[in-house]
C-alpha cells in the first residue's frame, strides 16, 4: 500500500585517427561493453575549431599521437575542459561532474565508461587510466568527479550529432557509408537510413519523420542541415539512450495501438456496463438507495470487522523492528535480482524515521481517517463492487464530488475508528518510508508466520519504492479507481512476478535467505509460509499487461514511460506551489546534493534547480524543504 513523484573524418581517415587500438583486457570487467570495444576504437570528434578533424588525422598519422594531444590541449578553448556534462541514468542516478551520495556510483560508471567508448565519445584518450582509478573503488562507492575529466569531457562529446560508420553498425544496427555529422554535405541514403532507425527505435516521431525524409528525398545528395534539424536531435537523444542505459531496458517496447490503448481504459474501468461502446451512464439510486449511501453501506461493514481486530492488535507484545530488518533485505534482493535493472532504493534500516531509518513501526505513527477512507473506497474487496452496481466512475466528475464529500463527512463521523484501523493497518510506504506493525505472536511457529508475511509484505512495499515517480504521478492525474488499479493493482502484479521467481524454489534452497527472514538458521518449512495476498487489483493490471506487453507495462512502471500504457506525461506546471509540484524534506541519510533529490525524486537536476532557484551543483542538508516535480502527493 501506498500513502494514502566543418565535417568530421570519413571512416578511412578515422582509422588512423585512432590513438590505440583497445582490446578487451584494457577494460576488464565493464562486461558485455568489454566484449565489443576490441574493433571499435578511439577517436577524436570536433575537438577544436581551428583544426579541422581530417587535418587533424592526417597530422597524428605523421606527428603522432602525444604531439597532437599536446597541440589539441594547447589550442583547444578552455570553457571545452570546464563546461559542465552530466548524464541521468535510466535509474536515475547521475554520472558526469555532479557529486553525492547517489553520483558517480562505481558500477555506473563502468557502465557508462564503456558505451561512451563503444560510441567513439572518448577524444584522443584511452577511458583505461580512469576505468582504472574508478575499479579500486569499493561497490557502491561514490568517485569524485575531478577523478574522471576524460569521462565528462566524453559525456559532452556524445551530445555532438556525429556518429561514425562502425558503432552507428555495432550498436544501432544502421549501416551508413561515412560519418554523418551536423553539418552540410551529409549522404542522402545515409540520413534516410538513420531517420528509418531513429524511427524504429523511438527517438523521431513518425510525422517528423515523414516530413523530413520528404524534405531529404526531395533535396540533393548533399543533405543540408536545415532540412534535418529533428532528426540530428533525435540522433543526440539515441546515443544518449545508449549511454544511460534505457536503450536496453526499452527493448520489445512499441508504441501502443489505438486498440490497445483501448484495452487499457477497458481495465482500468472494470464491470463498467457500456452502451453503444462507451460507458453506460452514471446511476446514483438503485431501488431506492443512492450511489452514497451504498458506499456508506460498504465501508460500514468493512469498518465493523476490522475496528475490533485493529483494536486487540495494538494490545499485543511487540518483537523490536531489528527483528524485520532481515526480512526487508532479503525483500529488496530477491525484487533486485527480478527487477534492479530498472531502479534499486536504498536497503531497509530498522528504527524510528527520525533516525534515517525506512523500516519503522506502522503502529506509532499519526493516523489519517480521510486517507483512509479514501483508500478503503477505492480499494477495499468489499466496497469495489458498489462501483459496478452504480455504474459509476470514480473520477468521473459526477461521482468524484460524491466521493470527495463523503471522505470529508465519512473520516469525521467515523474519526475514532478509522484512527485505530490506521494505525494497525499492515503495510504503508510513504516516499520510501515503510512502515510495518511489529507485533509478534503466541507461539515461534505464528512468529515464524509472521516474519514470512512480513517478507511478501516488504517485497509489495520495496516495490512501491522503486514505482517510477512519474508513473506515481500521471496514475494520480488519473485519479479514482484507475488510479488505484495502476499503482496497487501494478505493484502486486510484479509483486507476484518476484514472488512466482521465489518461492518455493529460492526459499527451499537458500538457507542464508530463510535465515534472514526467521532470524536464525531452519529447515525449510513450507507450513510456516503464508499464501501471498495481493488487492483485486492485479486482474485489471494483468490485463494491462496483456493488452501492451509486459515490456511496455515494466517501462512505464519502473522508468516513467507512462505513454507506452497510452498515458502521456502532463509536465507539472513550473514555479513553486504550482499544481503537480510537491514537497520533498531532505532525509537524515543518503541525500547529499540536488542531484541526490533528483534520484530520489524521478526529476532531473535541471528542473529542481529552476525550481527551487538553485545551482545544479547545491548542496542540501537534512530537513530542507524543496519543490519538485513528480513526487507522490
Amino acid at each position: 500500500m501506498s500513502e494514502h513523484d566543418s565535417s568530421i573524418s570519413s571512416a578511412t581517415d578515422r582509422a588512423t585517427a585512432r590513438s590505440h587500438k583497445p582490446d578487451a583486457a584494457l577494460l576488464p570487467g565493464i562486461g558485455t561493453a568489454a566484449e565489443t570495444i576490441a574493433n571499435d576504437g578511439v577517436v577524436a570528434d570536433r575537438p577544436n575549431h581551428h583544426l579541422p578533424p581530417r587535418n587533424l588525422a592526417r597530422l597524428q598519422h605523421s606527428a603522432g599521437n602525444q604531439a597532437v594531444s599536446r597541440l589539441v590541449t594547447r589550442s583547444m578553448p578552455r570553457a571545452a575542459f570546464v563546461q559542465r556534462q552530466h548524464l541521468q541514468n535510466a535509474q536515475g542516478r547521475y554520472v558526469g561532474d555532479l557529486a553525492g551520495a547517489a553520483a558517480n556510483v562505481r558500477e555506473d560508471l563502468l557502465a557508462v565508461m564503456g558505451a561512451l567508448h563503444r560510441m567513439w565519445s572518448y577524444a584522443l584518450t584511452s577511458p583505461a587510466p580512469e576505468f582504472a582509478v574508478v575499479t579500486a573503488h569499493k561497490p557502491r562507492e561514490s568517485i569524485d568527479p575531478a577523478k574522471i575529466p576524460n569521462t565528462i569531457a566524453a559525456l559532452k562529446r556524445n551530445t555532438d550529432a556525429v556518429i561514425a560508420p562502425p558503432p552507428a553498425l555495432a550498436i544501432f544496427g544502421l549501416t551508413i557509408s561515412r560519418d554523418i555529422t551536423p553539418a552540410d554535405g551529409n549522404a542522402k541514403s545515409d540520413i534516410l537510413a538513420l531517420q528509418d532507425t531513429l524511427l524504429k527505435n523511438n527517438h523521431l516521431p513518425a510525422a517528423a519523420q515523414a516530413s523530413e525524409k520528404a524534405a531529404v528525398t526531395a533535396g540533393t545528395d548533399k543533405v543540408l542541415a536545415k532540412d534535418i534539424p529533428l532528426t540530428l536531435a533525435a540522433l543526440t537523444k539515441m546515443k544518449a539512450a545508449f549511454v544511460n542505459g534505457s536503450m536496453a531496458l526499452l527493448a520489445g517496447t512499441t508504441d501502443p495501438t489505438a486498440g490497445q490503448v483501448s484495452d487499457v481504459n477497458k481495465a482500468l474501468s472494470p464491470g463498467i456496463a457500456t452502451v453503444g461502446g462507451v460507458p453506460a451512464p452514471f446511476k446514483d439510486k438503485i431501488k431506492s438507495r443512492t450511489y452514497e449511501q451504498d458506499l456508506i453501506a460498504a465501508l460500514d461493514v468493512e469498518v465493523a470487522w476490522m475496528f475490533p481486530n485493529s483494536k486487540k492488535k495494538l494490545k499485543g507484545k511487540k518483537m523490536p523492528m531489528s527483528a524485520f530488518e532481515g526480512s526487508g533485505q532479503s525483500a529488496k534482493k530477491m525484487v533486485d535480482q527480478k527487477f534492479g535493472q530498472y531502479s534499486t532504493a536504498r536497503p531497509f534500516v530498522a528504527g524510528t524515521a527520525a533516525s534515517g531509518a525506512n523500516l519503522i513501526d506502522r503502529s506509532l505513527e499519526p493516523p489519517d481517517a480521510a486517507d483512509l477512507t479514501r483508500y478503503l473506497i477505492h480499494n477495499q474487496s468489499g466496497v469495489l463492487p458498489v462501483h459496478r452496481r452504480h455504474s459509476a466512475i470514480p473520477d468521473r466528475a459526477a461521482e468524484k464530488a460524491i466521493i470527495g464529500a463523503l471522505i470529508t463527512s465519512y473520516s469525521t463521523t467515523n474519526k475514532v475508528k478509522l484512527d485505530v484501523i490506521d494505525q494497525a493497518w499492515p503495510g504503508i510506504n510513504f516516499r520510501g518510508i515503510v512502515q510495518i506493525q511489529p507485533f509478534e505472536g503466541k507461539s515461534d511457529k505464528q512468529n515464524r508466520i509472521i516474519k514470512w508475511g512480513k517478507f511478501q509484505t516488504l517485497i509489495h512495499e520495496y516495490l512501491h519504492s522503486v514505482t517510477h515517480p512519474n508513473y506515481t504521478r500521471v496514475a494520480g492525474q488519473i485519479g479514482g479507481g484507475k488510479e488505484s488499479i495502476l499503482i496497487e493493482g501494478g505493484t502486486s502484479y510484479f509483486t507476484d512476478e518476484v514472488w512466482k521467481a521465489t518461492f518455493p524454489a529460492v526459499i527451499s534452497s537458500d538457507g542464508t535467505l530463510r535465515a534472514s527472514v526467521e532470524g536464525a538458521p531452519g529447515a525449510y518449512d513450507p507450513s510456516v509460509i503464508p499464501p501471498i495476498h495481493h488487492y483485486d487489483q492485479i486482474a485489471q493490471a494483468k490485463e494491462i499487461s496483456a493488452a501492451v506487453g509486459e515490456a511496455n507495462f515494466k517501462a512505464a512502471y519502473f522508468m516513467g514511460k507512462t505513454d507506452l500504457i497510452g498515458f502521456p506525461s502532463v509536465t507539472p506546471a513550473a514555479g513553486v506551489g504550482a499544481a503537480g509540484n510537491h514537497e520533498f524534506i531532505v532525509p537524515p541519510t543518503g541525500v547529499q546534493t540536488l542531484a541526490d533529490v533528483a534520484t530520489e525524486t524521478g526529476a532531473t537536476v535541471e528542473a529542481l534547480a529552476a525550481l527551487n532557484s538553485m545551482p545544479v551543483t547545491a548542496k542540501v542538508n537534512p530537513g530542507d524543504i524543496l519543490t519538485a516535480p513528480g513526487l507522490k502527493p
